[in-house]
Formats: structure tokens, sequence, C-alpha cells
């Protein structure tokens, strides 16, 4: 039997009850939650296990444009992040707005993918069926992009190229948060202490017109290294990429709150 795990934004009790027993009509193993916003105590974490268990193959969330605040944006990526992380893969993701007023283009990037629909559509329940039966989504591309977080050592973000490139140093970016701290160690665990060659700190980056105060170094960067970057507060944007050793350098910018968010 596939497995959904549904993530209920809002408080509506009525809507939630109706999605399961639909999901449950049309042999679908369904559970859930509804999200509660305290990024200070990372109650994002809370569903984490149940959406890293690759038996969930279908992640539907069901919220109207107002739910989505730029802190519930922020803590739904760190979620889908530590669950690809955990997982190797993406399940699917079913969004549903009863109001109609939310496109696909605006989710935070890393929600891109979702089909989003009304929970009133009349063909709902064959709707999740056809989803949980796609195979999960492999995430690999041009950048590694992780999460690591902790009450005790807060939110660090890792990355690095994905394939065999070797990026020559890295620079990393936040619009509307601050950086705290960097590192360079192996991929999957926070180093516990590394020499960093010629960091730099405070640079002022602009994309697309949007400001990013970033950190870099110039430690080679490759698929047996990555690079750590302590995030605080709220960014609404991330930047990353190889260090820009010339003007027009490549870099990724990944949105983590709703766009207007």
């Amino acid at each position: 039997m596939k497995q959904l795990w549904i993530t209920s934004l809002g408080k509506d009790q009525a809507a939630v009850s109706q999605l399961l027993a639909t999901a449950q009509r049309y042999g679908l193993k369904a559970d859930g939650h509804f999200w509660v916003n305290d990024l200070p105590k990372m109650a994002w974490q809370a569903p984490l296990e149940r959406l890293a268990d690759p038996a969930v193959s279908l992640w539907v969330i069901l919220g109207r444009r107002e739910d989505l605040t730029p802190d519930i944006g922020y803590g739904l990526s760190l979620l889908f992040l530590s669950a690809v992380a955990a997982r190797g893969n993406a399940p699917a993701i079913l969004w549903l707005d009863a109001e109609g007023k939310l496109g696909a283009d605006q989710l935070p990037t890393l929600f891109g993918g979702a089909t989003v629909l009304s929970p009133a559509d009349a063909s709902i329940g064959a709707k999740m069926v056809a989803r949980a039966n796609l195979p999960p989504t492999s995430l690999a591309g041009p950048y590694r992009l992780a999460v690591h977080a902790n009450p005790g050592y807060g939110v660090w973000f890792e990355v690095g190229p994905h394939d065999n490139s070797t990026w020559q140093g890295a620079v990393f970016g936040v619009a509307d948060g601050k950086i705290a701290f960097q590192g360079v160690g192996a991929p999957g665990q926070l180093p516990h202490r590394a020499t960093l060659m010629h960091p730099q700190q405070g640079l002022k980056l602009k994309q697309a017109e949007t400001e990013f105060e970033a950190w870099a170094l110039q430690n080679p960067i490759d698929s047996q290294t990555s690079h750590y970057v302590k995030v605080i507060e709220t960014p609404q944007q991330l930047l990353f990429g190889a260090y820009p050793d010339r003007e027009e350098a490549e870099v990724f910018v990944v949105k983590m709150v709703p766009v207007g968010g």
C-alpha cells in the first residue's frame, strides 16, 4: 500500500479529516500533522522521521497563500532538504490550495516541481494515487545542497559540486539573513576543525537586483569535500558556488521562502 504524509499549514481539522478519508478510500495509507511555526525550537523537524522514510511516496501540503509566511516557507525548505538527505531522493509533492491563489512558481525553489490543486478537485483521490505511484525524484544536478540542524549547534548548510568537477574555492551568501561561521570538511558531517585558505567575510554580491552578504574561502571543493556555512535568522535566498575568480562567475540561487514573501 502506497503511503502519503499530509502537512496542514492551517488548523482546518475538517479539511484534513476529509483528505484522510479520501486517501483511505483510494487505498492509500495516510497520516499527517499540523504545522507548528517555531524556527528557534526547530519545530519543523517534527515530521522528519516520517518524511525521511522512503515508503512515503507522496507529500501532501495543505495551505493557502496567506498560510505560507516567510518563516513557514523557510521551515518547509529546511524539512525538504533534511528529508531528501536522509532518504536519498525526493517524494512527489502535491500542494492543495483551497483559494486557488498559489502557483508552483510562487513556492520556494525546492517546491517548484510540486503539483498545485484545489482540495475540492473532484478527481483529487485519483490524482493522489497517480502521484503516489510516480518514481522518486533524483536531485542530481550541478551542485549539492544539504542542511544540518540541531537546537544546540544551529543551522548549517553544506554545499559542493555534485559531479566530478572541482570548485577552486567557494562562496556562500544570504539575502536577509546572517552568516556566523564557515568551514570545510568531508560530505555528510560537520567538520570539527579545518584549515581555511584565504577566508573572507562580509562580501557584498548582487544577483538579479538582490544583494547578498557572503563569506568565501579558496580551499578546493570537490566530491569528497564540502563547504559548510552556519546561518542565523531567516534568509530569504541562498547564493553559492565556486569562488568568483572572475567578474562573471557561475553561482546558484535558491529561494527559501515564497516568492513575494
